[in-house]
């Protein structure tokens, strides 16, 4: 591959998927190699997915007669909502709730008054759904009056860099919780100083930084005159970075009491290969992986209740193999150990059917992507539904990489089925 494509590639991907291309580039075959690594692919899972009702539409925007860029659905299928959305209603559970915020159009002309222009990364105006849409105002109100646990999410974020935790279950505080800046990032440096200067304006908020769990929160006074205006700020630096001339107007969630293990949240990260217009799929053996800080499919024990990323908490996130990442939850659960067997094929399954479920609502947008991809899909844990049964998976992110990177040359026709709506 020559240096001008390599250019041209990298100029046309978001940031997220960028710094995953830089984790898997080593599996890209070259141009040659392309037909005899697609022949070559092994025993591929043909197991058909067990879906109750129609296969719907994720994605109304979409019209027969469109035609949508290789790159745009190689950037829609690497972002946080596009992907809630794609998933949504499959065999793996989401959170209850989640919406995408529409861009504020007063701060994108905040950024170009700036800088002249704009890497406005917020989700793809044809990959969303109006009815999982809010502005500005509305998510202020939902803040200010909060009685819960949401998290807010930049699109494209990574390594959760822009992701702050809303918690109102006091009636005199709202807690934000963020990841602590510990490298030389500059851009997520300002933002997270930034957020704090806007708390010190407060005068009433406390900040406490807790370094042997990496974050930093800070608690604001709910019942301070101008909270509206203070959170106002908050939004907008999370959904901005000027210096790097970014919007991501990001979205929000349900924050889910997932399960715990020793010192923090455990997670799952199950990474494969798959055919997006089949649905076959396969997984990537730790051999494939073994040179990166993210080896393949493993278990991550975070660095506190709310990260398991590893970046920049390599000290305090252990990671377990992926032979061994379910025995967290099998004592965490106490599965007994004849039913241990059964829990990782249940587990492998969902994963499987969850892909090609991921599959059909593309083909039932129209679109039909006869192409190769490298996924990732990263699940929390929730307590069993019922007395001894297995412990709940629920997505906590998923991303797709096209694994040729042929952005440049695919499009798609979008063609109608009897699913569209």
């Amino acid at each position: 591959m020559s240096d001008s494509t390599n250019l041209a590639i990298l100029e046309i991907m978001s940031f997220r998927q960028f710094i995953f291309t830089a984790i898997l580039f080593h599996l890209i075959p070259t141009n040659l190699a392309r037909a005899e690594t697609r022949k070559a692919m092994p025993n591929p899972v043909t197991a058909k997915p067990e879906i109750t009702g129609p296969i719907t539409n994720p994605f109304p925007a979409l019209k027969p007669g469109m035609v949508i860029l290789g790159k745009d659905l190689v950037k829609a299928i690497g972002g946080k909502f596009t992907m809630r959305l794609l998933l949504d209603g499959g065999p793996i559970s989401q959170p209850p709730d989640f919406f995408t915020i529409q861009p504020n159009p007063k701060w994108m002309d905040d950024i170009r008054e700036l800088s002249g222009y704009i890497d406005n990364r917020s989700a793809r105006k044809r990959f969303i759904d109006p009815a999982r849409r809010l502005n500005v105002e509305s998510v202020i109100e939902q803040l200010a009056s909060l009685k819960q646990s949401i998290l807010f999410k930049p699109e494209s974020s990574t390594l959760g860099n822009g992701v702050a935790f809303f918690d109102g279950s006091t009636n005199d505080h709202l807690t934000v919780t963020m990841a602590l800046q510990r490298g030389d990032n500059s851009g997520y440096k300002q933002r997270q100083s930034c957020i704090q200067s806007v708390a010190e304006k407060m005068g009433t908020a406390h900040e406490r930084i807790i370094l042997n769990k990496d974050i930093i929160q800070l608690k604001l006074n709910r019942n301070h005159s101008q909270i509206r205006q203070f959170l106002s700020a908050i939004l907008f630096h999370l959904t901005t970075i000027p210096e790097w001339k970014l919007y991501d107007s990001g979205m929000i969630e349900t924050a889910m009491p997932f399960a715990q293990f020793e010192h923090g949240v455990y997670e799952t990260r199950y990474a494969f290969r798959g055919n997006l217009l089949t649905g076959e799929m396969e997984p990537l053996e730790q051999s494939e992986l073994d040179r990166e800080p993210n080896p393949g499919s493993i278990g991550r024990i975070g660095s506190s209740a709310f990260f398991a990323n590893q970046t920049e908490r390599l000290g305090s996130v252990r990671t377990i193999s992926k032979e061994f990442m379910l025995e967290p939850l099998r004592d965490l659960f106490a599965i007994p150990k004849e039913r241990y067997d059964d829990f990782r094929r249940h587990v492998d399954q969902l994963i499987v059917k969850e892909f090609q479920y991921a599959a059909a609502r593309l083909h039932a947008a129209g679109i039909e992507a006869n192409k190769l991809i490298l996924g990732q899909f990263d699940l929390g844990w929730l307590a069993p539904l019922i007395p001894g049964g297995f412990p709940v998976p629920m997505i906590v992110e998923a991303n797709f990489l096209d694994s040729y990177l042929q952005v440049l040359q695919d499009s798609y026709f979008i063609k109608a089925t009897t699913n569209q709506h």
